[in-house]
């Protein structure tokens, strides 16, 4: 797993609510990459849950203490793998 500017977050808490939601995936998932700016956290993934590989997005704005739902970030109709991300203040 990659991980980028969470410093200064409770990483024992923080890598628990991960593993909850990688606990919570159906299909087979691969290559977890986080990412966070401010309260901001973001967590992308590819999973088969569809069918095919798909790349997925969870975010937090509370500095991962709460994450919204899973969004489905690539909609391909062929695989989609070996997602990254980077994140700045105001976008990602």
């Amino acid at each position: 797993m990659s991980y980028h500017g969470i410093i200064g977050y409770h990483i024992p808490d923080f890598f628990e609510k991960l593993a909850a939601i990688w606990n919570s995936i159906q299909g087979h998932s691969d290559l977890p990459a986080i990412a966070a700016s401010g309260s901001n956290v973001y967590v992308v993934w590819f999973d088969n849950t569809p069918g095919n590989f798909e790349i997925f997005l969870r975010k937090s704005v509370n500095k991962g203490d709460i994450f919204g739902s899973t969004v489905n970030y690539s909609h391909s109709t062929g695989d989609s793998i070996a997602p990254t991300i980077a994140v700045s203040p105001n976008n990602f």
